[in-house]
């Protein structure tokens, strides 16, 4: 732990060589164990005589206590409101009244994070719990009731178990990969032709689950690639990773970064 603490302060410094400022971003800071703490407060005492600021986000349950340092700015960001729910929610639904029904439905127990809310409403949709009577939108509560308003996780990995098997295996590999992925390098762990690979990752971009550019196809959420890696079990997980690390580590392959 010293000598990580120990390259970290020398990254912090190597930085503000630069003369520029520079913005240090962590996401999902309360994943952390707890060993990490040291960094947190390497980080505060650094940002005080460096142009090198680190932005920690964590997600706080209610009643939950974040960290806290007396140099800290604190920045809190809740859910959206019902209007704002509502402003996300209808140009996604095509702006006819079914963005905003659902947002209604919903109301205050839902997560109000835009993700989950994006979620929700795709859930709606494909389970038909939102339907038009001609003269507006209502909802199908025996559907609705399905779907968890507060927890979009099992939403999400039973829309990964519904993909077929040979797009969710090679979805898996590209999780299993990281959140950024060369679709070469994963014909070559899978030991399939460029074609397969490019054919699933176009699928798992028309299902809105990754973005494909130049070659390279990248998670549009870390929860989408969490809710792939939870949609099989666990011990075909491992085996499909024991078997995509002999052919890195047998093949000659870049390994993935970390």
């Amino acid at each position: 732990a010293v000598q990580i603490v120990d390259a970290i302060e020398r990254i912090f410094l190597w930085l503000d060589g630069f003369g520029v400022d520079v913005i240090l971003f962590i996401d999902d800071w309360q994943r952390a164990p707890s060993e990490t703490q040291a960094f947190f407060s390497l980080a505060a005492r650094e940002k005080l005589r460096g142009r090198c600021k680190v932005i920690f986000a964590e997600r706080r349950r209610t009643g939950e206590k974040g960290l806290s340092h007396s140099k800290d700015e604190v920045i809190v960001v809740g859910p959206l409101n019902g209007n704002d729910r509502t402003m996300l929610l209808e140009p996604a639904l095509g702006n006819n009244g079914a963005g905003r029904a659902i947002a209604e439905w919903l109301g205050a127990s839902a997560s109000g994070l835009p993700f989950d809310l994006l979620e929700a409403a795709r859930a709606f949709e494909e389970r038909g719990a939102i339907v038009s009577d001609g003269n507006g939108w209502k909802i199908d509560a025996e559907r609705a009731a399905l779907i968890d308003r507060e927890d979009i996780v099992q939403t999400l990995v039973g829309r990964m178990q519904k993909l077929p098997q040979p797009v969710r295996k090679i979805g898996i590999a590209l999780a299993l990969w990281g959140d950024t992925v060369e679709l070469r390098q994963i014909a070559k762990a899978l030991d399939s032709s460029s074609e397969n690979i490019a054919a699933a990752a176009e699928a798992l971009r028309d299902f809105g689950i990754v973005l494909i550019a130049d070659g390279i196809a990248s998670f549009r959420h870390d929860r989408l690639k969490s809710a792939l890696l939870d949609s099989a079990a666990q011990q075909d997980v491992a085996a499909l990773a024991d078997m995509m690390s002999e052919r890195i580590l047998n093949g000659g392959m870049q390994r993935p970064v970390a």
